[in-house]
């Protein structure tokens, strides 16, 4: 299909007019998900938003021309889209973008017992995995936040004693630093089993920290192709 994008005068305009295409170009093939998502503490509602998912991924892209247009860059693209999920395995909805000049930094919350141990070992998965990629992690001053909260939940099995069970649930969010956009969310779990709690939970927790690092990988890349 051939779509156009536009985007307002300034840096990078060029690059999110294109991206502004391909986002319409997935959009119109696979449709959009709204999910509107509230979590409750103690009977009160504590944190309420809604998040928007388009379904499939750019597999090809021409950009045909692009040019000045109403105050800002327009782009017409030749894009091939798919929905399959076989074919979007792995892949961001837009194509991947060079992340070399952004940093992230990573802090996680843990909630029920063990809970501070838990967000410590998310925490240190998470940006081990990061590392290795290549994309720089610091604590302050980054462009991306990767902001998480582990529910930790022990439990003993009396099939398997002396080994102790911890089940970690964790919502994991990239926020652009820049204006406070939340760019996804996701929620993960893990389970596992050690000699006590604390080390069944922090296992739990690394687990699905590592299972989070893709989803984290894409929203990055989306994010890094529509700033300015």
């Amino acid at each position: 299909m051939v779509v156009e994008g536009w985007a307002a005068d300034g840096a990078g305009a060029d690059r999110r007019a294109v991206a502004d295409a391909l986002k319409r170009a997935v959009e119109q093939a696979g449709g959009v998900r709204v999910d509107s998502r509230t979590r409750v503490d103690k009977g009160m509602a504590v944190d309420a938003r809604v998040v928007t998912r388009s379904s499939g991924c750019v597999l090809e892209h021409e950009v045909l021309d692009s040019g000045a247009a109403q105050g800002g860059r327009s782009a017409r693209v030749r894009v091939e889209i798919s929905s399959d999920g076989g074919d979007c395995a792995g892949r961001t909805s837009l194509p991947p973008a060079a992340f070399e000049d952004s940093t992230v930094s990573v802090r996680f919350s843990g909630e029920g017992p063990f809970g501070a141990e838990a967000a410590r070992s998310a925490e240190s998965a998470l940006r081990a995995q990061l590392a290795l990629q290549g994309i720089a992690v610091t604590a302050k001053g980054a462009d991306y936040r990767i902001t998480g909260t582990a529910f930790v939940a022990p439990h003993r099995d009396p099939r398997v004693l002396p080994f102790v069970g911890a089940r970690v649930e964790m919502a994991v969010a990239v926020v652009d630093a820049r204006d406070g956009r939340v760019v996804r969310e996701t929620r993960h779990e893990a389970a596992a089993l050690d000699a006590d709690g604390s080390s069944a939970a922090r296992a739990a927790a690394a687990e699905a920290a590592r299972g989070a690092f893709r989803e984290t990988l894409v929203a990055l890349d989306e994010a890094a192709w529509l700033r300015p």
